[in-house]
């Protein structure tokens, strides 16, 4: 029996989980205030949270979607520029990744591909605009694939892999305990062997589009190519940092 006055808690399915928690009080059926923290439908049905695991590289950089919508602003740059002109261009892409993050917010999904996506758009944009060449709009992207392979070998060269580094810090920790793990070592070093080539192989075959002025191919090329480069470079950091977890 219960002191009076007190309410003692009975269990409920998660689903029904609310901003209050039926209780027994004083012999009756009622509800009380409870000190636990609202989940949403977004988090509720969230394929993590279904099988309760930590985020992997796919889900990191928004899985199919992410990709899909990333690719957004590229075609409407292209397909404005093409009908109407530089400025009509620059503005409506600018608008799409504006767009997509609006969209990512409203749905309750990570933004964070669609906030980088934003800055890359701005950037892009502004470089094409600025020079008045369709074709300057994919040069940040050329840059950004070519330094971004260069430091990512670099890292491996002096056994401080990228990928170790990064998916430490994401998982929320600093330590540097892997780089003592011949295990972990390895695997850290192919995940990010593997980021480079698909960095690398992405920024030349857009700088041959790129210098024979072939601007509507490198919007094809880089939604074509982006996913199936990206699809196999997650494959392989999915393989690369289960074995430097010691396959947990």
């Amino acid at each position: 029996m219960s002191a009076p006055g007190k309410c003692r808690l009975l269990p409920r399915p998660a689903e029904l989980i609310d901003r209050s928690v039926t209780v027994l009080y004083n012999g009756h059926m009622s509800s009380c205030p409870a000190t636990v923290t609202p989940v949403s439908r977004a988090e509720r049905d969230s394929p993590l949270r279904a099988r309760g695991s930590r985020p992997t590289v796919w889900d990191r950089v928004g899985g199919v979607r992410g990709l899909v919508q990333s690719a957004i602003p590229s075609v409407v740059f292209v397909s404005v520029h093409t009908l109407v002109g530089m400025a009509s261009a620059v503005a409506m892409a600018i608008a799409a990744a504006l767009v997509v993050l609006a969209v990512r917010r409203c749905r309750g999904v990570t933004v964070r591909p669609a906030i980088g996506g934003v800055v890359g758009v701005v950037v892009s944009a502004a470089v094409a605009g600025g020079t008045g060449d369709a074709r300057d709009y994919f040069l940040p992207d050329i840059w950004g694939y070519t330094i971004g392979s260069a430091v990512l070998m670099l890292s491996v060269i002096v056994r401080w892999p990228l990928a170790g580094v990064v998916w430490t810090a994401m998982n929320g920790s600093m330590t540097t305990a892997w780089r003592a793990d011949k295990r972990a070592l390895s695997g850290y070093t192919v995940a990010t062997v593997a980021a480079a080539i698909a960095f690398a192989v992405r920024a030349l075959i857009q700088t041959w589009f790129y210098r024979h002025d072939v601007v509507g191919a490198m919007t094809v090329v880089r939604v074509g190519l982006g996913y199936p480069l990206w699809g196999m470079t997650a494959l392989v950091w999915a393989w690369a940092i289960h074995r430097a977890d010691g396959g947990r």
